[in-house]
């Protein structure tokens, strides 16, 4: 009897020890790298903008390219038509408002079909992670660089 119970005991503690690793424990080592490795404030610093001078009414006057002679004018969310920002996410990223950065079943996806094919065809990178490569772009392409991209994107959905 004594067998069973210790089977038995055994058995249950495996079982929330899976469960644990599984729902809980990956959100905890994040939040705890999180505290190691904390999102770089810089990151989060705008591009140079181009520069507008406007008259006393507004009306536009002149535009100068910006430090990299490019033409950057920050939009504000509300000034951007929710019909784009729909379209966007529908073509970029259908589960952008349900993962946390990452996309796990993206990622499935893009590992299935890349080891039964023995070529990339498809992506699993979200517009949060596609946002966190911009902002490294000398960084290299291989499976590190997409594991940091994976960790900053769970950091700055949880930042912003």
């Amino acid at each position: 009897m004594k067998l069973f119970s210790f089977c038995r005991r055994k058995f249950i503690c495996r079982l929330l020890l899976g469960l644990a690793l599984l729902c809980g424990l990956p959100h905890l080592v994040l939040w705890g790298l999180s505290l190691w490795y904390p999102f770089p404030p810089a990151l989060l610093h705008s591009e140079p903008t181009a520069v507008r001078i406007t008259d006393s009414h507004g009306q536009l006057l002149m535009t100068f390219l910006s430090a990299d002679e490019q033409w950057y004018f920050p939009v504000a969310l509300p000034q951007v038509s929710p019909h784009f920002l729909a379209a966007i996410i529908n073509a970029e990223d259908k589960n952008f408002y349900r993962h946390g950065g990452v996309d796990h079943g993206a990622v499935v996806r893009a590992m299935w079909g890349n080891l039964t094919k023995s070529r990339r065809t498809s992506g699993a990178s979200t517009i949060t992670m596609q946002v966190i490569r911009l902002l490294s772009p000398d960084a290299p392409r291989n499976w590190k660089t997409k594991l940091r991209e994976a960790f900053r994107a769970w950091q700055l959905e949880r930042l912003l």
